[in-house]
């Protein structure tokens, strides 16, 4: 899949000739033809480009009339170790340099000591003055090992959850390890988790006694492209689960950024509703496996993104207990929130996440 450009606005005709380096991110990953920077303005008219150093190993080409930069030669990088390219970049009479960085190594070589870094499965933070604790999840079929075939991770600070950064470099989905999803989950929770939190107390609460619900929240993407999804999970269960959490009957799941490419066929169909002014596809399901397991969809489209703003969750469970697809007399036992990678590259951090009830 072609990279998307990491592009960091600039205009070259008012950049003096001291200015540091343009910043580009990019992934371990590249295959030969891949994107890496458009160095292009449109504000520059016609001109020629060409790299005049920084280019000795042959890693880019660059095109002469769009300025577009691409990998001619995959670099191979180490797990842990920064690669920088800097390239001196002739864009007609004038010269400009372009720090070329792999992205994931950079960002945990700049991380203030006052981050910590959860990188292997099932590693986790709890903060012990909040309901907040933060999970890395890394699973699949397959064959993939952490920070070799891929690399994924929370970087964080004491106090959560806005403190977080989530970061990602995935080169495929499947069919490179063993022909079987390799699904990576870093994600945010608020509430008690089998094996983590159990005795948190004001958890798990019932449907019912939800006078409000609400998530107000900032995300900010710092680089990368747009495969990843953002993701909403509040798992439910009756009562009679209440001693196994594992025992869960179902769960809402909102992906509220979402590229767009895929709706499931679940075969229940609730009209169409705006959430924050986009538009989302509400959808139910009542079977997971051959066994019964209620699965609750709202889900973004339209090639829509929701990176800001508020959700009101008490209205959307209230639309599906009014459809009888909910029971109000089922518990909650966590809220989590999250990004979803099987491809792709990018970090984004919590510039404000807060669940209030």
């Amino acid at each position: 899949m072609e990279k998307i450009i990491v592009l960091l606005t600039i205009c070259f005709l008012l950049t003096p000739l001291n200015a540091k380096p343009e910043l580009v991110y990019r992934s371990e990953y590249e295959k030969k033809g891949d994107l890496i920077y458009d160095i292009n303005h449109p504000s520059e008219g016609s001109l020629e480009y060409s790299i005049v150093e920084g280019n000795e190993n042959g890693h880019y080409t660059i095109n002469s009339k769009s300025g577009e930069i691409r990998i001619d030669s995959p670099i191979k990088d180490t797990f842990g170790v920064v690669h920088t390219d800097l390239l001196k970049v002739k864009v007609g009479v004038r010269t400009h340099e372009v720090k070329i960085v792999d992205g994931y190594d950079f960002i945990l070589s700049i991380l203030p000591d006052s981050y910590s870094v959860l990188s292997e499965h099932a590693k986790t933070h709890i903060d012990p003055r909040s309901k907040w604790t933060v999970y890395n999840n890394l699973w699949g079929k397959g064959t993939a090992v952490p920070n070799v075939d891929f690399r994924i991770a929370i970087l964080h600070q004491k106090k959560l959850p806005s403190r977080c950064i989530l970061i990602w470099d995935v080169p495929s989905s499947s069919l490179d390890f063993g022909d079987a999803t390799v699904w990576c989950y870093i994600n945010v929770m608020w509430g008690n988790r089998a094996g983590v939190r159990e005795d948190l107390r004001g958890f798990p609460f019932q449907v019912k006694s939800i006078e409000r619900l609400t998530l107000d929240f900032d995300f900010r993407k710092i680089y990368g492209d747009d495969s990843f999804k953002l993701a909403l999970n509040l798992f439910t269960f009756e009562e009679s689960g209440l001693t196994n959490l594992y025992n869960s009957d179902g769960d809402f799941f909102f992906i509220f950024d979402q590229a767009g490419t895929y709706l499931p066929p679940y075969p229940y169909l609730l009209p169409d509703i705006k959430i924050a002014g986009k538009p989302f596809s509400v959808r139910y399901n009542d079977e997971r496996d051959g066994k019964f397991y209620q699965r609750r969809r709202v889900i973004i489209k339209n090639d829509e993104s929701l990176m800001k703003g508020k959700l009101y969750l008490k209205n959307l469970l209230n639309i599906f207990i009014k459809k009888n697809y909910l029971n109000p007399m089922q518990y909650i036992h966590n809220i989590q929130i999250g990004i979803e990678v099987s491809s792709g590259y990018g970090a984004v951090k919590f510039n404000k996440y807060d669940i209030q009830n």
